[in-house]
């Protein structure tokens, strides 16, 4: 995944954020009409530079855009008697 937060400012990461949500938008219209393979890699690469953006989004201005969730789940085992 690329780290946008090298070299770009929020305002640039803001701006693709929106031009990729657009192209997501039409992209999502024409995989409805003729479902093709080629259509639906646009669609995962385009949900890629998204979820870079978001990470991005969230390191830089975690006030605004939340900070990022790590869930970690553990486990517990107690002693019990056989």
């Amino acid at each position: 995944m690329i780290d946008l937060t090298i070299g770009w400012t929020q305002a640039e990461i803001e701006s693709l954020l929106e031009s990729q949500k657009k192209a997501y938008r039409k992209t999502l219209v024409q995989f409805s009409d003729n479902g093709s393979t080629a259509t639906y890699r646009k669609l995962a690469d385009i949900e890629k530079i998204v979820k870079s953006c978001q990470d991005a989004l969230q390191k830089l201005d975690p006030d605004t855009y939340g900070v990022k969730n790590q869930r970690v789940k553990g486990s517990q085992v107690d002693n019990f008697d056989l």
